[in-house]
């Protein structure tokens, strides 16, 4: 059986640190509860994260804790 390469594209412009980070929605899909939360928590301090180009990100590791 033949090989398939992955559908993301890896080469030189490909941004493993974006891969590391979520954005509000997921992150409350993720803890079970609104969207408005997650904003709420990144703006108080209470759940770490950052804006990147004007959006909110969070780690994947900020929310195993």
């Amino acid at each position: 059986m033949k090989k398939t390469q992955p559908r993301a594209s890896y080469g030189p412009n490909f941004d493993k640190e974006a891969w590391m980070y979520s954005n509000p929605q997921r992150v409350a899909i993720i803890l079970c509860v609104t969207r408005r939360t997650v904003y709420s928590w990144l703006r108080s301090g209470k759940l770490p994260g950052k804006k990147i180009g004007g959006v909110w990100r969070v780690k994947y590791e900020d929310l195993k804790g």
